[in-house]
């Protein structure tokens, strides 16, 4: 059976050879019939013998005979029993003319298509493809046969769990055009960055085909590697003071794959009371001993992981839980407050008991004077590459279910940042006017406290509270974050609707949405400036100036260089340039 496709392609008149190709499509092993196409002159008998016609297959020319057969009345080509071989450009020529070709299609089935990852053909049998997360991760399809070639399309259907995932919905999969080579189609895709929403995912290769009904494919399942995250929860919930002889459950969460088992853990020992299977540790009647830091740790693919830590604080100082109540109406000033760790650099996130409410959160830190520095309305705060300047008090000003705000709750959280020595220089680059006293500073921040601190100049290792000649290395003072790293807004208070004093601070409503104001500068104990002064500075003192600190086995340095130019009398200003290390 065969049929023809004409292509809709408007005709040119300097000649048929012009025109594009008629496509015609046969199954191997049957009979097909290719008209000449070549008419011939009116004033001249139609004896095709004497236009000596000839067919071209490829450019090149048929032998006649055998399978090939010539009627010589009409012209037409006839192929018996057609084979792939004869598949290409036929077209019907004499010594003037040139007939339009024709495309003839020898249909072949494709074959079932198989995947490929970096050159490996995959295992059928073996749908589960093993992928860390945040790798990229490369496929190819693969399709052997098929005549004309056929068409690949590749699909990335989330599982049913990330079914809505916005990752998984913004066609993170990119694939390229396929091709053919030596009868086997290929098309490769690429996911950029696997995440963990791609857990269990389906990669597809999709196959059309002139022949086929209903597509072929192939596919995987993404099993995706990921290290554990932890989440923690508590009940009572957080911000809630914890009463001696309640009962308190904390409860350890960890998403991994391969799973991996939470093991709670008490100042770095084994907690008071034993956990249960899925994470709890259940308190039935806490007592004041079992105050003290808790994380959750897990072993995941031979290596170590665990949480941040958190402060059970265990009040025994109230008579009832009517009294709690009661200091949860205003400013918290027991003392008592949440504590939460994290390393520098990492990230954490505060959250909020905003209970009942509608309202919503302000969070603000508390400053220098017991002034609160605001942060902004939300009911988490969340804190990615964390310095050791946001370490300290933050309070959480939650509206009750007064709608008029005309009470407001305060929960403090304490944020404890520990790690190793970073340094911050008020500038790199100093130039100084010969005969001018000169001042170098750096500021430097660490949990556990740095135990070395000197400078070096021109070899020689000057200590706090030393001098040599006219440089002095003055000692240490507390940091107030003079070099202004940190990242807590400030602002003149805008027209409020309603007014709330809380002591040292001010909470404005606005909009029925509360505000923090009153600024104060941002300071951390974990912070100490470093100064050295050079008096009536010569061309002799140029050259670069390190500050070393150290904690336990660290040792960190910043350098700043001192360029002294000679005095005029009229100074322009010096541009530096900041900069931490």
């Amino acid at each position: 059976m065969t049929h023809i496709l004409r292509h809709h392609q408007q005709r040119d008149n300097t000649g048929l050879s012009t025109l594009s190709p008629l496509e015609q499509l046969t199954w191997p092993h049957s009979d097909v019939k290719l008209p000449c196409g070549i008419v011939p002159a009116l004033n001249v008998t139609s004896n095709w013998l004497q236009m000596k016609l000839k067919w071209l297959h490829n450019g090149k020319n048929v032998d006649l005979g055998h399978r090939y057969n010539l009627n010589h009345n009409t012209g037409v080509l006839v192929i018996n029993n057609v084979r792939l071989d004869d598949n290409g450009i036929w077209q019907c020529v004499n010594e003037k003319q040139l007939a339009r070709a024709i495309n003839l299609v020898v249909l072949e089935i494709p074959k079932e298509p198989y995947l490929l990852i970096d050159g490996h053909r995959l295992d059928p049998g073996n749908l589960f493809v093993p992928v860390k997360e945040n790798m990229d991760l490369s496929i190819e399809c693969v399709v052997e046969g098929g005549n004309p070639m056929p068409s690949l399309h590749w699909l990335l259907f989330p599982s049913n769990s990330n079914i809505e995932n916005e990752a998984m919905s913004s066609g993170l999969l990119q694939s390229n055009e396929s091709y053919q080579e030596k009868d086997i189609s290929r098309s490769s895709a690429k996911i950029q960055r696997v995440l963990r929403a791609h857990h269990n995912a389906t990669v597809a290769c999709i196959v059309t085909h002139v022949t086929l009904v209903n597509p072929l494919n192939t596919t995987i399942l993404l099993d995706v590697q990921y290290t554990p995250s932890f989440g923690i929860s508590r009940i009572p919930g957080f911000g809630i003071p914890i009463k001696e002889s309640i009962s308190v459950s904390l409860k350890c969460d960890v998403d991994s794959n391969p799973p991996s088992t939470p093991v709670w853990q008490k100042d770095d020992s084994a907690p008071p009371v034993l956990q249960t299977d899925d994470g709890f540790l259940n308190f039935t009647s806490i007592r004041r001993n079992h105050s003290g830091w808790y994380k959750c740790t897990s072993r995941h693919l031979l290596s170590e992981y665990s949480s941040i830590g958190y402060f059970l604080n265990v009040r025994y100082d109230l008579n009832d839980l009517d009294t709690v109540r009661k200091e949860l109406i205003e400013e918290d000033n027991s003392g008592s407050s949440e504590s939460v760790e994290v390393t520098v650099g990492g990230e954490v996130q505060l959250e909020c008991p905003s209970g009942p409410s509608a309202a919503i959160p302000c969070w603000a830190k508390t400053g220098n004077d017991n002034d609160l520095q605001p942060i902004g309305p939300s009911s988490n705060l969340h804190i990615d590459q964390v310095l050791y300047q946001e370490a300290g008090e933050y309070k959480c000003i939650v509206g009750s279910k007064n709608e008029n705000l005309e009470k407001l709750r305060v929960y403090t959280l304490h944020l404890n940042v520990v790690g190793g020595p970073v340094i911050y220089t008020e500038n790199r680059t100093i130039v100084a006017h010969e005969g001018d006293d000169t001042r170098l500073s750096a500021e430097f921040c660490s949990n556990p406290m740095v135990n070395k601190v000197f400078w070096i100049a021109s070899d020689r290792v000057i200590r706090p509270g030393t001098a040599v000649g006219q440089i002095t290395a003055h000692n240490i003072t507390l940091g107030l974050n003079l070099f202004g790293v940190h990242r807590l807004w400030r602002g003149s208070p805008p027209i409020a609707q309603k007014r709330y004093e809380f002591h040292h601070f001010t909470v404005l409503v606005i909009d029925q949405q509360c505000r923090c104001y009153r600024c104060g500068s941002s300071t951390s104990s974990y912070c100490q400036v470093a100064t050295l002064t050079i008096q009536s500075v010569t061309p002799i003192h140029s050259g670069e100036y390190n500050l070393i600190v150290g904690s336990g086995k660290t040792l960190v340095e910043a350098t700043v260089i001192l360029s002294v130019t000679k005095s005029t009398r009229n100074r322009e200003p010096v541009q530096t340039s900041s900069s931490h290390s």
